[in-house]
């Protein structure tokens, strides 16, 4: 009895102690406590893990999506209607004509002739040849 009540004084007028720390602290006891630190950080991760399961994911971007084209009521008058159509045959038709526009400066006569392999001379030599066979015939 005397031994604890000197221990509490001991305890009350030094708190902090190195030799009183040493012999509350153990190996055993270190690594019982090391384990239960291990063991309530995974449960943490386990409930949280669970708590954001429903949650839905957020995309960290914040791109705006611009749409190429104008909302269009799903019922429209013929006459806007038209006006629409005739609009999208016009920009049709002009990008044709620049691309036709286009190819026709890339490409000279003489390259459209290697390309379907004709040119002038052979062409009039043949008409000749015809010519002068039609002659023959009529002159027989």
């Amino acid at each position: 009895m005397l031994h604890k009540l000197s221990n509490w004084f001991h305890k009350l007028l030094n708190p902090h102690c190195e030799e009183c720390l040493r012999i509350t602290q153990c190996e055993h006891c270190n690594d019982l406590r090391s384990l239960l630190e291990m063991e309530r950080s995974d449960k943490t991760k386990i409930l949280t893990a669970l708590l954001n399961f429903n949650k839905p994911i957020v995309s960290e971007s914040n791109e705006i999506i611009e749409k190429t084209e104008p909302y269009i009521p799903k019922i429209t008058n013929w006459r806007v209607r038209r006006e629409m159509l005739e609009n999208e045959d016009r920009q049709s038709a002009a990008l044709l004509y620049n691309r036709m526009n286009e190819l026709r400066k890339n490409q000279s006569v003489d390259d459209i002739e290697k390309e379907l392999e004709v040119s002038n001379i052979e062409t009039d030599n043949e008409i000749n040849e015809v010519r002068e066979k039609e002659v023959k015939k009529n002159a027989s």
